[in-house]
């Protein structure tokens, strides 16, 4: 089915899209954007494709395949350093860098939002990577903030976000790497340069 994936191009940065595999692809202009493309997501027909921009506040979506994308409006980020969706692209979950949105949650296809905060801190300037769960109702998101005191949890909601399970702590790095498999049974994590690694079954 399609695959999506984002490249920087001197003149023109947008999202390229493949339906064959990766033989072939084609540029989807209405991605075409100023920012540096970062996080993404796509729904398992390929009809939902969000992305996010890692030098500005714009994160866009598509509910046709890619031919046209709006921009959804969330005051108050800069970078966002996460992005994923359920299989049918309902359940939306973005993480950023930013201690205003933190974390943002769709349960209706990017039209409206909530701002989530796992950690409950008044100030989080460390959310990295974000998965969701096929049928969108386990989420996961990893913190990392350097500072005093150190912050580095993974957090993992098994409702949608109405509550926060806190998971392993990492105090010396960020947890920038994080998969999940479909059915959110295994969660797997990775740090940066302590090269330390995180796994969770049945969590």
């Amino acid at each position: 089915f399609p695959v999506t994936i984002g490249l920087t191009a001197a003149s023109s940065d947008r999202l390229y899209r493949s339906t064959n595999g990766g033989s072939t692809w084609t540029g989807l202009a209405g991605s075409a954007t100023t920012g540096l493309h970062g996080p993404m997501c796509m729904s398992e027909d390929g009809q939902t494709i969000v992305f996010g921009t890692t030098n500005g506040s714009r994160l866009q979506i598509s509910r046709n395949g890619g031919p046209t994308f709006g921009v959804i409006s969330l005051v108050g980020t800069s970078s966002w350093t996460g992005l994923s969706c359920s299989a049918d692209g309902q359940v939306i979950f973005v993480s950023s860098a930013s201690s205003t949105v933190m974390c943002a949650l769709s349960t209706d296809n990017g039209v409206s939002w909530t701002t989530e905060n796992p950690s409950d801190r008044a100030s989080n300037t460390g959310y990295q990577r974000t998965a969701c769960s096929l049928n969108g109702n386990k989420l996961v998101v990893t913190e990392g903030q350097i500072g005093s005191p150190p912050q580095g949890y993974i957090w993992v909601s098994l409702d949608r976000g109405a509550t926060w399970i806190q998971e392993a702590n990492n105090n010396t790095d960020r947890w920038q790497g994080l998969a999940m498999t479909p059915n959110g049974r295994i969660i797997f994590a990775g740090a940066g340069t302590t090269a330390k690694a995180w796994v969770g079954i049945g969590v």
